[in-house]
């Protein structure tokens, strides 16, 4: 049975939720060079090639996040390129696993996918 909690936020504002519904953040500590933290600064700051690239490929960022939201943004996008990486790796295996059976059954069930699906 999920436990009710309240969490204070900031600027006093409360919400409910269960705990089963919550996924808390964990804080690590990474290095980061000296590039990196350039970036990241670049990042947020309004107006620079980096925010407008960063935006190009996140969306919209709100003005004034923080060095460890930017970061995190960074890892998520990095994270979501590796799984897209992933799914055409595992789209190559089907595809070089596939028998000559294999591709004239999908060519004969071809035509009528199509006539079915318009």
């Amino acid at each position: 049975m999920p436990q009710n909690v309240t969490h204070q936020l900031r600027r006093g504002v409360r919400r409910r939720g269960t705990v089963e519904s919550m996924s808390p953040a964990v804080r690590k500590s990474i290095p980061i060079t000296p590039e990196r933290r350039a970036l990241v600064a670049a990042i947020r700051t309004a107006g620079t090639p980096e925010r407008a690239a960063a935006e190009a490929v996140a969306g919209q960022i709100p003005p004034h996040q923080s060095e460890a939201r930017i970061l995190a943004m960074l890892v998520d996008l990095g994270a979501k390129r590796i799984a897209e990486e992933v799914i055409q790796a595992s789209y190559a295996a089907y595809a070089a696993a596939l028998d000559d059976e294999d591709r004239a059954t999908a060519a004969a069930l071809r035509p009528r996918r199509d006539r079915l699906t318009d």
